[in-house]
């Protein structure tokens, strides 16, 4: 078995040698002016490339960002984006999402679009520098939403006079740079308190208001059900309250809110049952917002509150059990037949065949003799 082990592992190496590729993790992992500022305290945004389409000059920022960024360096340094980089199997309540949020007139494609990454927390946009005064132009020409944050360019490392790769590459400030870091300031904070909130049971409904522009997401949240009727008096969002992050882990996310009334917390990040609320170590009711985002109810004053992603244990101690009983009939078998061997019986030897006799010659035949 070892032969025939070392025999398959050199044959496979052997036969995939031509397809294997070889890395430098610094080189391909190093960071740059762009992705530093991308990377402080990046639970607090996410990050999208303009879908808009770019004169074909800028095409090298789409395939640097989705070939190098958003595979490499986005998970390496923890940056969140709203961009996906492979799902083959969508969610069910993604997919409706994303669909709600699809501009299916042109003539409204920037305010769909703005609206979904204002819903998602989407504060910083990568693309073409020229496109800045056209944003603020056509979303609200009265009052920039969108402001420049970095100019930049892509330039080769050093050492490499013709980049054949993307980790070859690097992005550098230039104040005449074609690319721009764009922050879209009406993005909603990663968390916020609501002292006006609306119940709707009907995800349907809630899908159709996420992009009418009747519906102002920094006044009002929806929530499916699970939390109390907002107080009348709850017109405006003007003293909700505030709210911090005091710590930030993927399965755990501690928060610090102080409000004066009630409210609701929303936090924008992805609903899963799975994850378990507590408010001051008691645990509260997970609530579905604005179709797809976690939250809570609050009552006035100061909390702290946690958000947990907590598997379910039962399916585990299911299979532990079924292991242990299968591990005790495996002994008691055991047993019982070792019992059984030293119990039985010895058996008495069967008695050797007798050996064939000449029958006695008769009296007259031995007196003749």
């Amino acid at each position: 078995m070892v032969l025939l082990g070392l025999l398959l592992v050199g044959d496979l190496v052997r036969a995939n040698e031509p397809w294997v590729m070889y890395w430098d993790s610094k080189q391909k992992y190093a960071s740059n002016p762009i992705i530093d500022r991308l990377r402080e305290r990046p639970y607090e945004h996410r990050v999208a490339i303009l879908p808009f389409h770019a004169p074909p000059q800028f095409a090298l920022l789409d395939r640097y960002y989705r070939g190098q960024w958003l595979k490499h360096l986005f998970p390496y340094y923890n940056i969140q984006s709203l961009d996906t980089i492979q799902m083959p199997r969508m969610p069910e309540d993604i997919a409706a999402f994303e669909k709600a949020l699809t501009a299916q007139d042109p003539t409204n494609l920037l305010q769909v679009t703005t609206r979904a990454w204002q819903l998602t927390n989407t504060r910083y946009l990568l693309g073409p520098a020229g496109f800045l005064s056209s944003l603020n132009r056509r979303f609200d020409p009265a009052h920039p939403s969108f402001r420049l944050v970095e100019r930049f360019k892509i330039v080769a490392l050093p050492g490499f006079p013709r980049a054949t790769q993307f980790d070859q590459l690097t992005a550098v400030p230039a104040e005449d740079g074609p690319y721009a870091l764009i922050e879209f300031t009406e993005a909603l904070p990663r968390v916020k308190l609501y002292s006006n909130w609306q119940v709707v049971t009907n995800d349907q409904a809630v899908l159709g208001q996420l992009a009418a522009t009747s519906f102002d997401p920094e006044r009002t949240v929806f929530v499916a059900g699970g939390a109390p009727a907002a107080p009348p008096a709850a017109a405006t969002n003007a003293n909700a309250g505030t709210v911090q992050f005091a710590s930030y882990a993927p399965k755990d996310i501690v928060l610090r809110s102080d409000g004066p009334a009630p409210s609701v917390l929303l936090l924008n990040d992805r609903y899963d049952p799975n994850w378990k609320v507590r408010v001051d170590g008691k645990p509260g009711a997970l609530l579905r917002c604005n179709y797809i985002m976690r939250g809570v109810y609050l009552p006035p004053g100061a909390h702290t509150v946690e958000f947990r992603f907590e598997l379910p244990v039962g399916p585990l101690y299911i299979s532990l059990a079924a292991t242990g009983v299968g591990l005790l009939l495996l002994g008691f078998v055991l047993v019982t037949a070792g019992r059984s061997d030293l119990q039985a019986p010895a058996r008495a030897p069967r008695p050797a065949p007798a050996s064939p006799r000449r029958p006695a010659k008769p009296a007259r035949e031995r007196a003749a003799g």
